[in-house]
């Protein structure tokens, strides 16, 4: 199967469940249908989590969990849809930036991920995480939350909405 092919059956089925893109191991153990065995937990914790990075997010946002995440192989290819907003190693010639801040950049275009410091910034942004380091050498960025992350709703909230 192409990664055209395999973005499209993502796409079409994207609430079906499908986890064909996860290692054997995660599919076998973190996938939606399961989640509940892990329901009682108090903090959602991933340690290099390679492909699961997206299940331990979902999984934080579904069930109000905090969090925190220590990612280090970003997979662009299982992961095209993954996008963030340029920034200056991205878009240093098609993008201007606020004089004295050159991290904030205005008309900036949304690049796929496929950079340890992109996936960062993904996570925090999909999440309303914060982001630090921890003091070891190597993929040391920590995205993380002491409170339920962005995007998570509670039941009633999903209850008023049906």
């Amino acid at each position: 199967m192409t990664n055209d092919d395999e973005k499209a059956r993502r796409d079409d089925d994207d609430d079906d469940g499908d986890d064909s893109f996860l290692c054997p191991q995660v599919r076998a153990e973190f996938r939606a249908d399961t989640w509940s065995a892990f329901a009682e937990c108090s903090v959602v914790v991933g340690m290099h989590p390679d492909q699961a990075t997206e299940s331990i997010m979902a999984f934080a946002k579904a069930h109000g969990k905090p969090f925190a995440i220590v990612p280090c192989c970003v997979f662009p290819a299982l992961f095209p849809d993954r996008r963030v907003p340029a920034d200056e190693e991205d878009a240093e010639e098609d993008a201007a930036t606020e004089e004295g801040d050159e991290k904030e950049i205005k008309n900036a275009r949304h690049v796929p991920v496929t950079r340890l410091a992109q996936l960062v910034r993904y996570l925090a942004r999909e999440t309303g995480g914060r982001v630090t380091h921890l003091d070891f050498q190597g993929a040391n960025r920590v995205v993380y939350s002491t409170e339920p992350p962005r995007g998570f709703r509670t039941p009633a909230s999903r209850a008023e909405d049906e």
